[in-house]
């Protein structure tokens, strides 16, 4: 009995990574799925044009809900780990309180369709401080509207807000991440401190 036990461990020793590896992902963004590589990404938004930010990080121009977006790709080991659909709700130095009357009514409208897709959310944030309106307190940075879903692969975030410098901009992010390749981006980063 001891013998088989070991011999049923060492298989599981040998085999499991490489079974992990293979895992084959069913969710993602759109017809993207969570461990595709860039190419195979890009073959999923054929007529889009891919582009580098400042940064180096990778997006492509849409309008989702007719609100003009940019989608950011992020990569673990050149594959696919997390999309940031990004929306500048406000320039800090040029937009009105009338845009962030915009981004509340858009993140309402895509928590529904979100709700509709995942149900209700694991967590939901949308406080605001006495003696503010909405707008004001998102303005200026006193609240953010935060929502979270999580499902079998993934971890949805949608997010209405503002950055923490002087001169940031309000946003409207959705976030999509594969709950495995966080962990093991997370483990790599653990390790390269060591």
């Amino acid at each position: 009995m001891q013998k088989r036990i070991t011999v049923i461990a060492i298989f599981l020793l040998l085999f499991f990574p490489q079974w992990i590896a293979a895992q084959e992902f069913t969710e993602g963004y759109r017809n993207a799925k969570w461990g595709m590589s860039f190419e195979k990404v890009k073959s999923c938004f054929k007529g889009y044009k891919f582009q580098n930010d400042d940064d180096g990080d990778i997006f492509i121009e849409d309008k989702i809900m007719d609100i003009d977006v940019q989608i950011y790709f992020f990569f673990f080991e050149d594959k696919l780990k997390e999309v940031r659909i990004v929306h500048c709700v406000q320039n800090p130095l040029f937009g009105t309180s009338q845009d962030i009357k915009g981004g509340i009514s858009n993140f309402d409208n895509l928590f529904s369709a979100l709700k509709g897709k995942y149900g209700g959310p694991d967590r939901l944030s949308k406080k605001v401080p006495e003696y503010f309106t909405a707008v004001e307190a998102i303005e200026y940075g006193e609240t953010s509207f935060y929502s979270q879903w999580r499902t079998k692969e993934s971890e949805i975030v949608l997010f209405l807000g503002k950055g923490k410098g002087m001169f940031s901009s309000v946003t409207l992010t959705v976030v999509y991440t594969s709950i495995h390749y966080k962990e093991l981006a997370k483990k790599a980063a653990a390790k390269s401190k060591l």
